[in-house]
């Protein structure tokens, strides 16, 4: 039974109970009609026009960085912002709120950490700083995990695959004069 239909019958009974007349049914509205429904009007944003900009340099030499993973996180965003620097080692992170970040600079194995840059009212923040090269494989990772062993197992490899070559083709019989 439809459910409209039990309502409705609910309601005239009602009706005839408190009135004890006959009762008049009324509309039950049509359950595939669309619903009307308006949407409130939109929110203001928030304000998110505060930049966060800086240049890196190498700690060595004193040269512009490119290539630096620069990220800005904090509260007041749901997750961190990243940018790299150019070509003269500049970098610049755009829409942030206002709130205060901790800027980290990512280079090779070395990182930076500034923290407590606040940014309010359309201002932009300055963090510029040096970071050493650092070494690639520098004590973790794959060299570290595998480095010491990794040359005598391909070699075990390679003479496995050449001996089993090698074996499958001497005894194979030769066919010779045909």
């Amino acid at each position: 039974m439809n459910c409209f239909f039990l309502l409705a019958l609910c309601r005239l009974v009602v009706a005839m109970l408190s009135g004890g007349g006959a009762a008049e049914l009324q509309e039950v509205p049509n359950p595939q009609a669309p619903i009307p429904y308006t949407l409130p009007p939109p929110q203001r944003a928030i304000q998110a026009d505060n930049r966060i900009e800086g240049t890196v340099l190498l700690k060595e030499n004193g040269k512009p960085l490119p290539g630096v993973t620069v990220t800005a996180a904090g509260p007041a965003l749901l997750q961190e912002q990243t940018e790299f620097t150019d070509a003269s080692g500049h970098y610049t992170i755009t829409d942030l709120p206002d709130g205060q970040y901790v800027v980290t600079f990512y280079f090779s194995t070395s990182k930076r950490e500034f923290p407590a840059v606040t940014v309010r009212n359309g201002e932009t923040a300055t963090v510029s700083g040096t970071i050493p090269a650092g070494k690639i494989f520098a004590g973790h990772g794959f060299q570290r995990d595998y480095g010491d062993a990794l040359f005598p197992a391909i070699v075990a490899v390679v003479i496995i695959i050449v001996g089993s070559s090698l074996t499958t083709l001497l005894a194979r019989p030769h066919m010779v004069g045909q």
